[in-house]
């Protein structure tokens, strides 16, 4: 029992750690390959064109969320596009959320709104 207090303490104390000192393993990978790892979210300049428009279904509102950091952010970028009424930085692009109804929805719809007559 003592046992398994003690390694569960360690275990807690590693990952602790492994938080506190997460630049260090880039740092120490940069240091080894030669590659640099970017800690920063940076958008790239290309994925973005002037009076883009991203479109989501609403079919899975994840989707919606996974597309915020994409289309709102703040930052020192001078080639996003910026908002009307928006602070200096921060970025916006338009997104546009559809909807889409089945066809025997749409018809049950038809339905109620004609009281089943059809003219």
């Amino acid at each position: 029992m003592k046992k398994g207090l003690i390694i569960v303490l360690i275990l807690c104390l590693l990952l602790s750690l492994t938080f506190v000192f997460a630049n260090w393993f880039s740092d120490l990978f940069g240091k080894i390959t030669g590659e640099v790892i970017s800690t920063k979210n940076e958008k790239n300049e290309l994925a973005y064109e002037d009076k883009e428009v991203f479109l989501v279904s609403d079919m899975d509102w994840k989707d919606v969320l996974q597309l915020v950091p994409v289309t709102t952010w703040t930052g020192d970028e001078n080639w996003c596009q910026k908002g009307y009424g928006t602070a200096e930085d921060v970025c916006v692009y338009p997104t546009l959320i559809y909807h889409e109804e089945s066809v025997s929805s749409l018809s049950k719809m038809d339905d109620e709104n004609t009281g089943g007559c059809n003219y």
